[in-house]
């Protein structure tokens, strides 16, 4: 899905917002800019349904953990002394 983690950020709302608070935050940027941003449109287009904001969020999840399996190690978990550089 197209358009990252930060479609939340893109709206000004915060993660567990409602619909309602979706949809009010996207009108108040409409007033704002009478173009509104592409990336702006896209994000309250995913956030503002039911299915496709679960879809997102289960993709965020999934992506969160994989991150988290490729943590990086510091000198003493890889087995590296001052003397011995790694």
């Amino acid at each position: 899905m197209k358009g990252g983690h930060h479609l939340y950020k893109r709206l000004g709302v915060s993660r567990n917002a409602t619909t309602r608070q979706i949809k009010k935050a996207y009108k108040k940027i409409k007033k704002k800019n009478n173009k509104v941003p592409k990336r702006v449109k896209e994000a309250y287009i995913i956030l503002s349904n039911r299915k496709t904001r679960k879809k997102y969020l289960d993709s965020y999840k999934h992506k969160k953990t994989k991150k988290q399996r490729t943590k990086k190690r510091t000198r003493n978990q890889r087995g590296c002394s001052r003397k011995n550089k790694c």
